[in-house]
């Protein structure tokens, strides 16, 4: 339930500076208390640096920072806030949206002030909003966190109080947490936290390692080693598996331990992760369910909302089934049936070579456009592999895409060449085939 006190607060400016006031007075202040988080990020980052601050309400620890030099976004779920933060704070960029998915790209500040706010959020959701900033900043990039900490007994009372008054019960469950150890899980480097205020107040500094990621190597701090080994997150994740009855505890405690444990890596792993590109996919071997996975990448591409083009190099002797199913998300995917069926089928190999020459002429005009955000080309492996077209025309053509177009090539075959350039590579293995073993004929819904 929210404290009477917060309520008046959110109505009434003069209680929330009232309030304030009281709670600054042993840190000099309340002027000087917004500046706590401005003072450390200004010391680390050039003039000009875009900074971002989490939560601004209406923009008191904002002033500080642009009025230290720096470009300023402000970020608050409360629209009404971000005019007032705009009012006073006229260089600041209001963005609209939650702390723990900030409507920002990757990697757009500097710097990072969270100021006396992240005790609103519970444990679950500080642990987002801190992933975020990891995510947020630039490699090397600086976060400031000005919040509560536990006071000394002397002022145990007074902040005992504050909480009950003026903050929720995620302000006690905040003090009851290290904010230290939950920068470090997340990836930050290089924690620094200075007590004010008597002890019941803390400033921390940390970093976004400069590799990009928690589990890259960050630049060594004055005095420590530059070839520090950073934990494999990607192994640790292994060893501690996926849970179930293949996890080896069998007490339920020890079984939460291990996987609050795996979900904490596996958040650290996908904090790291965060680069977006146009992917080359190769589906190929002996096995069946080439064209079929492609298939499914045409599926999900739609159902974003996104077009999608199709090329058919060997098949197009008869309509499968899926072209008849797509044709009704109309033009957001386009089909191109270009073959005329197997070899032993056409016999004619001239015949076969213009075709695919003629395939590969459509795609890459496929591959370039930029409206397109998946390109298949189905059993261009096939053709690769039968010489009626060279792997350094399907490189090339790779080369046009736009930067977040996906291509996806299937066939059994794929030359070693672009197994290489591929970032996905899924080879199917055959196992069993009942063509093969039982007789059974090629099947609607199944082949084709």
């Amino acid at each position: 339930m929210t404290p009477l006190l917060r309520t008046l607060a959110y109505r009434h400016r003069w209680v929330y500076d009232g309030v304030t006031a009281a709670a600054s007075l042993s840190v000099g202040g309340p002027d000087r208390l917004r500046r706590l988080g401005a003072d450390a990020l200004a010391s680390r980052l050039p003039t000009g640096a875009p900074v971002l601050d989490l939560c601004c309400g209406a923009g008191d620890a904002a002033i500080p920072l642009e009025s230290r030099g720096l470009v300023v976004s402000g970020l608050d779920v409360s629209a009404r806030a971000l005019e007032e933060a705009v009012r006073r704070c006229p260089g600041l960029t209001a963005v609209e949206g939650t702390a723990e998915q900030p409507p920002l790209p990757d990697g757009s500040f500097q710097g990072i002030q969270i100021s006396l706010a992240l005790h609103e959020f519970s444990g679950a959701e500080r642990e987002r909003v801190l992933a975020s900033c990891l995510r947020l900043l630039a490699p090397g990039g600086w976060l400031v966190v000005v919040d509560l900490h536990p006071a000394p007994p002397l002022l145990q009372a007074p902040q005992q109080l504050f909480c009950h008054l003026f903050e929720t019960e995620t302000a006690r469950d905040f003090l009851d947490s290290d904010p230290m150890d939950l920068l470090q899980r997340i990836g930050f480097v290089h924690l620094e936290r200075q007590l004010l205020a008597g002890g019941s107040l803390q400033r921390i500094l940390a970093q976004r390692p400069r590799g990009g990621g928690p589990d890259a190597a960050p630049d060594a701090a004055p005095g420590e080693a530059t070839d520090t080994p950073q934990p494999d997150l990607d192994a640790l994740a292994g060893e501690l598996g996926m849970g179930g009855t293949l996890a080896p505890e069998s007490d339920a405690q020890a079984y939460r331990r291990r996987m609050a444990r795996r979900r904490e890596v596996q958040q650290q792993r996908v904090a790291s992760r965060n680069v977006e590109k146009g992917l080359v996919i190769v589906f190929t071997g002996h096995g069946k369910g080439k064209t079929t996975a492609a298939l499914g990448m045409v599926l999900r591409t739609v159902g974003h909302g996104e077009r999608v083009a199709v090329i058919q190099f060997i098949k197009g002797g008869w309509q499968p089934g899926e072209a008849r199913a797509l044709q009704a998300f109309g033009d957001a995917v386009t089909w191109h049936a270009l073959g005329e069926g197997f070899t032993w089928e056409t016999q004619d190999r001239e015949r076969d070579r213009e075709l695919v020459q003629a395939a590969w002429t459509r795609a890459r005009g496929c591959l370039a456009d930029p409206g397109l955000r998946l390109v298949v080309l189905d059993e261009v492996n096939v053709a690769l592999k039968l010489g009626y077209l060279e792997l350094d025309q399907v490189l090339e053509g790779l080369a046009l895409r736009p930067p977040l177009t996906h291509v996806a090539l299937t066939g059994r075959g794929a030359p070693e060449g672009l197994i290489e350039r591929a970032d996905l590579v899924t080879e199917m293995t055959l196992r069993r085939h009942p063509f093969r073993e039982q007789g059974v004929k090629a099947q609607a819904g199944v082949e084709f």
